[in-house]
């Protein structure tokens, strides 16, 4: 096989592993070799026992001459009798000289073909010339590129596997958790430790105030993250009221990550005391009175909420997977990636045997837009077009008008409904209705309808 080597080179990786291709030869123009673009491709073809065979370059010069290319690689390929000429990479005018390049051969080599992978009709397009005529196949994208080939293909070091929850040859299943979500009372317990700015959009405070709702053992602490935040603004720490509507994003957003991360941490990440009325709840927490403390609930979930979640959210999706006809090869918790000053860690990776990647990030109310846009970015730079990244909120519509619904959950939903923008909701719902969210209708996007809504069938 042959192709122009591009900055989404799984379009050259992705035909030529399906094929069972012998060799493969990359066409360079200076721009991509300064890029290195042909690297983690060539490492993972060679990994797969696909010879190399040495880069064809093209110059600045002739980088648009069709006749200068097609001549130089005709003479070059003299030796090989069967071609692959794959169009998928490129510019449109390097696509026509591996037409030209075909077509020059046509009347010696009669095996030769030219192939396209399309990612949006998942078909791998074959053509072939045959006593002047064109003839077209097509044939289903069914390959095994595993998560860590993928990312390597676009130039990402997979520094942590993370763990395999799912392979579709051989299905794991994860010890049973108890979903305490579906319960209203532990749902209200949980979000009286997770407030967002919302739930103080009314209020102001001085930084003197704010230091005192958490004790002087750590407002240094909480002045110090957030002097550096609000520094650009050139605030006066010392005598500025910092109003929401004023300083909402940098300020509340890092005053927020700063109770979470530094000051409300393991068993005091939740409230001190809440009153149980389920009595099935109270049953499954084994505890002899309504009360329940911080300690009872980190030591029955084993884990801070944010991760809890993360376990139960894996869970559903085993069951998912496990039960329908999907493209999902495996499923990998915890995945972290890296290329230079670039990283992220995935809460969950779905892998397509079309060589595509379904990231699922289990969302609460703690996390940032700006947190969220980075692990995106860095997604789309690792697998372009090949890559999806769908937040998962937690998310019970029954809870629309209760105090104890997260805002920032609510207004996520609204924002990604209006600007179209994929998200799904985990919650105890099977069908796909809509709920009334500021008199709009916004989608459910019930995790249980991932297979449907992602069109992963």
């Amino acid at each position: 096989m042959v192709g122009f080597s591009t900055a989404q080179n799984i379009v050259n990786v992705l035909p030529a592993v399906q094929m069972q291709v012998d060799a493969f030869m990359f066409i360079e123009t200076e721009f991509a070799e300064s890029k290195n673009w042909s690297d983690g491709s060539i490492n993972v073809l060679r990994k797969r026992g696909i010879e190399i065979i040495d880069t064809f370059f093209v110059g600045n010069k002739d980088n648009a001459n069709i006749i200068s290319i097609t001549s130089e690689l005709v003479s070059d390929l003299e030796d090989f009798e069967t071609i692959i000429f794959n169009l998928g990479g490129g510019q449109k005018v390097h696509s026509i000289a591996l037409w030209e390049c075909m077509a020059a051969r046509a009347g010696k080599y009669t095996n030769d073909k030219a192939c396209y992978s399309d990612p949006t009709t998942k078909k791998i397009v074959l053509i072939q010339l045959s006593n002047g005529a064109v003839l077209n196949n097509e044939i289903a994208i069914d390959t095994n590129l595993t998560a860590a080939e993928i990312f390597e293909i676009f130039g990402f070091e997979v520094t942590d596997p993370g763990s395999l929850f799912f392979n579709k040859i051989n299905p794991d299943s994860e010890n049973e958790i108890v979903d305490y979500t579906k319960y209203a009372d532990f749902r209200k317990y949980v979000s009286q430790s997770f407030k967002t700015s919302e739930d103080i959009k009314d209020i102001s405070y001085t930084l003197a105030e704010i230091k005192g709702l958490f004790g002087v053992d750590k407002s240094e602490l909480l002045k110090n993250k957030i002097k550096a935040s609000i520094t650009s603004l050139k605030i006066d720490l010392n005598s500025i009221t910092i109003n929401k509507k004023q300083y909402e994003e940098q300020f509340f957003q890092c005053v927020l990550k700063t109770i979470r991360d530094q000051i409300l941490v393991l068993n005091t990440a939740f409230g001190t005391e809440f009153e149980f009325k389920d009595q099935e709840l109270i049953q499954l927490f084994e505890i002899h009175n309504p009360f329940c403390n911080s300690f009872i609930l980190y030591k029955t979930l084993g884990s801070t909420f944010g991760v809890y979640f993360e376990r139960l959210l894996i869970q559903r999706v085993i069951s998912i997977l496990q039960a329908g006809n999907h493209c999902i090869v495996t499923a990998i918790s915890n995945l972290k990636i890296n290329r230079g000053n670039d990283n992220a860690e995935y809460d969950i990776v779905l892998v397509t045997n079309q060589g595509t990647l379904i990231v699922l990030d289990a969302k609460t109310d703690d996390f940032t837009k700006k947190d969220e846009d980075a692990r995106n970015f860095n997604l789309l730079a690792s697998a372009g077009q090949y890559a999806k990244f769908i937040p998962v909120y937690l998310f019970y519509p029954e809870d629309l008008n209760e105090t104890h619904l997260s805002q920032s959950i609510k207004m996520k939903l609204k924002d990604s409904s209006y600007n179209r923008k994929s998200y799904l909701t985990f919650n105890s719902e099977l069908d796909n209705f809509k709920i009334p969210i500021d008199d709009k209708m916004i989608d459910l996007n019930p995790v249980n309808k991932i297979i449907e809504i992602l069109k992963l069938d």
